[in-house]
């Protein structure tokens, strides 16, 4: 029995240790595969990490590509940057031409235009292209008339000086003839419409329209406005000539109230009172109702441009005011510079008149601008 019990342990310790070997053979077989699966793990990302040569060629391709675009984007730039320089110095060689030749009348109602171009106020630009085109025909005779008194050097007199002893057909040919009158004490009132393209379409309407289109063609000095600023400077009218001249108008006859067409007589006025006072009226008497209103009206869309530009409504408001404030500058700089350099002048006859008006614009244009540029709008 006693033996039969060692028996039964050696067999249970040789179980036992046969247990334990079958455990550690299982780990390490366990441990042998991890060692495998980590062995693996590493040499791939080991793999990973080592680039293959045609990836090192296609990113070697692309930065090449990269440094190309952008040299060529450098090179452009320095091209645009080259025209944009060009094109600046360029518009201002243009304006100091417009400038040069703004005696030349029809030049000086384009003075502008360069200006209008570079803020890209197309319709502002046509309408200043369209007003000196219905004017033209006036302005030729205006600088024909101080062409004139360049070759022949002389200073007409007025019309009932030049005409004493002269036959009456020298005075027949000399009423179809302009510029035969004082230039020195007297002025002639500007018009819109006459010795326009516009005339003789407006002359075609005998009817109310034509007269009152006539009728509303006034130099601000005949005006209210202009009636007021005369009073106060004390201003008078001291008498009226013959300019020589006569234009067909559409008249009114107070008695029977039909309308039709009639030549009227152009005449020139003067004023007595202070140098300041008929300085400032004879540009009044230079200025036209429908020319101020012209100016005025190829302004209204960038007016209305600025009141639709910011999406806040307060924005708005200031930045369309603004504008509206820089139109406002930009015309009567413009209106004020015409008619006072013209009127300081005019004493020197059809010559003096024009040089007055064109340097009167370019300092007019100059001074809104300077004053527009500090007035920033969106």
């Amino acid at each position: 029995m006693h033996e039969r019990k060692s028996g039964m342990v050696v067999e249970v310790s040789l179980l036992k240790t046969y247990h334990q070997f079958l455990q550690q053979k299982e780990g390490n077989t366990q441990s042998a595969s991890e060692k495998t699966a980590y062995i693996q793990d590493s040499f791939i990302k080991q793999q990973a990490n080592i680039p293959d040569k045609k990836l090192y060629t296609d990113i070697k391709n692309v930065k090449d590509t990269f440094e190309k675009f952008r040299d060529n984007t450098i090179q452009i730039k320095a091209q645009v940057d080259d025209l944009d320089n060009k094109a600046v110095k360029n518009n201002e060689v243009t304006k100091a031409v417009f400038a040069a030749l703004s005696p030349v009348i029809p030049f000086r109602r384009v003075y502008s235009v360069p200006e209008k171009v570079e803020e890209k106020d197309y319709f502002g630009t046509a309408g200043t292209l369209a007003i000196a085109g219905m004017l033209l025909p006036e302005d030729l005779r205006d600088t024909r008339d101080a062409a004139r008194q360049i070759l022949h050097k002389i200073l007409p007199k007025s019309v009932q000086e030049y005409i004493q002893g002269k036959s009456p057909t020298f005075y027949a040919n000399l009423i179809n003839h302009s510029s035969k009158y004082d230039y020195k004490e007297f002025q002639t009132p500007f018009s819109f419409i006459r010795g326009s393209f516009l005339e003789p379409l407006v002359n075609k309407m005998v009817n109310k329209y034509g007269y009152y289109l006539h009728e509303w063609d006034k130099p601000l000095i005949n005006t209210k406005f202009g009636q007021k600023i005369q009073d106060l400077l004390k201003v008078e009218d001291a008498g009226i000539e013959l300019t020589g001249r006569s234009v067909p108008q559409i008249v009114k006859n107070d008695d029977t109230g039909k309308y039709f067409k009639q030549d009227r007589k152009v005449y020139a006025y003067k004023l007595e009172g202070s140098l300041f006072g008929k300085l400032i009226c004879r540009a009044l008497q230079r200025t036209t109702l429908y020319g101020a209103i012209a100016l005025f009206a190829i302004c209204i869309p960038s007016i209305v441009r600025a009141f639709n530009k910011p999406e806040n409504t307060q924005d708005k408001m200031v930045n369309g005011g603004k504008q509206t404030v820089k139109s406002a500058i930009s015309v009567i700089s413009t209106l004020a510079g015409i008619g006072l350099g013209g009127a300081l002048l005019v004493p020197f006859g059809p010559v003096g008149s024009v040089v007055g008006m064109g340097i009167g614009s370019v300092i007019g244009a100059y001074i809104s601008s300077k004053i527009s540029r500090n007035i920033k709008t969106i």
